[in-house]
């Protein structure tokens, strides 16, 4: 609800947005299957403890808002259509956009409602110890897509949250446009 949000408003950009379905014959693997269709940029995360016991979560997306890599100190942001490369050096284009995109824990939700989906290489370790050689690869230091819409299958309750962030400064159309991005997603 609505109401509920506001305390959350000031204090960060997007606000997740949730629905609760039950699963009761729909898996992560074949929800996967049917991503592949709609968009090429799509995943899955799956947790195992201990190498035995599945985990709680299972956490899917697709269709990224925001693409960004580095590749040897070069930074490239893709968002939509647009390409830009950025004038800032990795880390602090990194540290920029997590502050841009700040969530809230919220109370009942999953562990990960939204966010960067991608991998850190070998070479990042270059911008903390810049006084090693590292040697440069064929992959980008960095590739990460951002996420704001999230599907969490949640194992021990046979629930799926459906979830929209919203973004904070749209307030009411903002809430309205999550809740009208979470039916199509269902």
């Amino acid at each position: 609800k609505y109401d509920e949000i506001q305390n959350y408003l000031k204090d960060y950009s997007l606000i997740p947005i949730c629905k609760e379905i039950y699963s009761d014959v729909i898996t992560p693997i074949s929800l996967l299957r049917r991503m592949e269709t709609l968009d090429k940029n799509f995943f899955l995360l799956e947790s195992v403890e201990g190498g035995e016991k599945w985990g709680r979560y299972s956490f899917l997306g697709y269709n990224p808002v925001l693409h960004v890599s580095c590749n040897d100190g070069v930074v490239t942001q893709i968002s939509g259509e647009i390409k830009m490369e950025c004038d800032t050096d990795g880390m602090t284009t990194l540290r920029n956009l997590l502050e841009k995109y700040k969530s809230p824990k919220i109370k009942g939700l999953p562990t990960f409602t939204g966010g960067f989906v991608g991998y850190f290489a070998y070479e990042m370790i270059g911008y903390t110890e810049p006084k090693l050689d590292i040697k440069s690869s064929d992959f980008d230091d960095y590739n990460l897509m951002l996420f704001d819409k999230i599907i969490a299958f949640d194992h021990l309750k046979q629930k799926i949250f459906v979830i929209a962030n919203m973004k904070s400064k749209d307030e009411i159309q903002g809430y309205n446009g999550a809740l009208l991005e979470i039916e199509k997603i269902i």
